[in-house]
């Protein structure tokens, strides 16, 4: 009886008690890293289809990614519950594809495979709304080269402005696209042209040409409406140097005097600084080469971004002897090639000390 009356007294409190009593969280749930990631191929052929308009949307992400040459796509997000998402596919010539897929916070998801139909009808576009959004469709080249640099000089940027649902605006949605530069060298580079309207789907293309001097440049779309202004994130892209110039080519020791006239395998930094004929640094992975009358040299360097590029002169068979400054002074040569095709060189004098030589004079005192 005592024991009967015990549990019952005891379910009673507690069945008393206030929620928060009863249900403790621990606190904010944590938040979990999943990938995402699937594949969209022709429901007809079953080839994969490149560059695909993917758009997925929920609580924790919003994004839009272009399929591979694969046909595949992947990205990754966290969450801290399981979560619904909307998933878009779309393709020009394409019907638009919609699904729904349920995310498991920390566990990777794969989308089911999507397959796009064709349109009948000659493949015309899937009619859009207003553009919400503008996004870098492609980019013919990141990097580009400083004005008579011999590199290429100019790289094509198409942007495509997009409705609500991701779908590319319509010949009876166009817009005016404006074109800008941010952050800049300074050096003259320019966009061409400022300003053009989308076509049929929601493409606008901007070219820019570089300057003079090196750096890194943001290009800027922007789109006016009536009520707001659409614009898309900075797309970076490296003006690099032009070739080497005998003007801004140097080289120096890390240290011009070292022990290696007796002890070999000691090794000295020799650096090459290599510029162009604006001042810039030459574009990356120029190379340089050396040589030594004393000693052994590694034979190259290819320079980093800032034209610098180093090498280690190691002490060793043959002990230098220069014709002017005698023995243990070595000539250290860096040579590369400029604009027009000639070689020149710079160079520097590096002394191999020996070992201390002490003389004591008189040998004994009273």
């Amino acid at each position: 009886i005592f024991v009967i009356l015990f549990l019952g007294l005891s379910i009673l409190l507690y069945s008393c008690k206030n929620e928060a009593d009863v249900i403790s969280t621990g606190g904010d749930p944590t938040q979990e890293k999943s990938i995402i990631s699937g594949q969209v191929v022709d429901r007809d052929t079953g080839f994969p289809i490149d560059s695909a308009l993917v758009r997925i949307f929920g609580n924790s992400i919003n994004t839009v990614l272009y399929t591979s040459g694969f046909g595949q796509y992947s990205v990754e997000a966290e969450f801290a519950i399981d979560e619904n998402l909307l998933i878009t596919v779309y393709k020009n010539g394409y019907k638009i594809d919609t699904s729904n897929v349920v995310v498991t916070a920390g566990e990777d998801l794969a989308v089911p495979l999507v397959e796009l139909s064709e349109l009948s009808g000659g493949g015309s576009q899937t009619p859009s709304g207003v553009p919400v959004s503008i996004f870098l469709s492609s980019i013919s080249s990141t990097t580009i080269g400083v004005k008579e640099s011999g590199s290429v000089e100019t790289t094509r940027i198409e942007f495509v402005a997009q409705d609500s649902v991701g779908v590319p605006i319509d010949s009876n949605h166009v817009v005016a696209v404006h074109f800008s530069l941010g952050a800049g060298p300074g050096g003259g580079e320019f966009l061409s042209p400022n300003e053009v309207m989308t076509n049929s789907s929601g493409a606008a293309v901007v070219n820019l040409t570089s300057g003079i001097k090196a750096g890194a440049v943001q290009v800027i779309a922007k789109i006016f409406l009536a009520n707001s202004t659409i614009t898309s994130l900075p797309v970076a892209i490296t003006i690099h140097g032009g070739l080497p110039d005998l003007a801004h080519f140097s080289i120096a020791p890390a240290l011009l005097n070292f022990p290696g006239y007796n002890i070999f395998g000691l090794e000295d930094p020799i650096t090459a600084f290599v510029g162009d004929k604006y001042a810039n640094p030459v574009r990356p992975e120029t190379a340089v080469y050396f040589t030594t009358t004393g000693g052994i040299i590694e034979g190259s360097a290819l320079t980093d971004p800032l034209g610098i590029g180093s090498v280690n002169l190691i002490s060793a068979e043959p002990r230098p002897n220069h014709p002017v400054f005698g023995e243990g002074f070595a000539t250290i040569t860096a040579s590369t090639i400029d604009e027009n095709s000639q070689v020149i060189s710079k160079e520097t004098i590096v002394l191999f000390s020996g070992i201390p030589q002490v003389s004591i004079n008189p040998t004994s005192i009273n």
